[in-house]
């Protein structure tokens, strides 16, 4: 039978960025232990604030791997990077993301983005030292670029992940409707400008 481990990862960024994952353990005479999760929902200026990187490019890769201890699972993404809206880690960037799939093992982490190779998103992160970047606020810090077909024109959209906490809309915030690419990224360095001490990267 595959066991599925639900975890939670808080602690690793900022306060603001609480998340209480569900956890979980499903195994062959395992009982079934449940918490109450909530996510505390940001909006675009505030990612743009907390973030030390912005980037946007393509996944190449991911790689599934243990944590120490073999406690649960997470995944390295490779993303080549296809420009920055603020700092800069170079032509390739990888992130740490909680959750993955090893033989029969996985773990899930409610609030955490699934992501597969190929696609195009723009990346809120948040870093600490050597360690390697996380995404800020989990699926909160992920926007994923897609082509609407209508217009053949690409668009930003954010990504909602699956939870038992409902994130309230905000009347007007942008980071939570669909945006043309151009506008998102006009935008957004329209915020980071109003940071202090941040350039503006064009």
């Amino acid at each position: 039978m595959r066991r599925v481990e639900q975890v939670s990862r808080s602690g690793e960024t900022a306060s603001r960025w609480l998340v209480v994952a569900l956890v979980a353990g499903l195994g062959v005479a395992a009982p079934l232990m449940a918490a109450a999760s909530s996510v505390v929902p940001a909006t675009l200026a505030e990612l743009a604030d907390e973030a030390r990187v912005i980037v946007y490019g393509r996944v190449a890769a991911v790689s599934p791997r243990w944590t120490t201890g073999r406690e649960r699972i997470e995944s390295l993404v490779t993303v080549d990077a296809s420009g920055y809206f603020k700092g800069d880690l170079g032509p390739s960037v990888r992130i740490r993301v909680p959750g993955g799939t090893m033989g029969a093992h996985r773990t899930v982490v409610l609030g955490a983005p699934v992501l597969t190779i190929g696609q195009e998103v723009v990346m809120f992160l948040g870093t600490r030292g050597p360690s390697i970047p996380i995404i800020l606020g989990l699926s909160q810090g992920l926007f994923r670029i897609v082509v609407n077909r209508a217009t053949n024109q690409r668009v930003v959209m954010p990504t909602f992940a699956p939870g038992p906490s409902v994130q309230p809309l905000v009347r007007g915030d942008i980071g939570r409707r669909l945006m043309p690419f151009r506008e998102f990224g006009r935008r957004l360095r329209e915020l980071i400008a109003d940071l202090p001490g941040e350039a503006v990267r064009r």
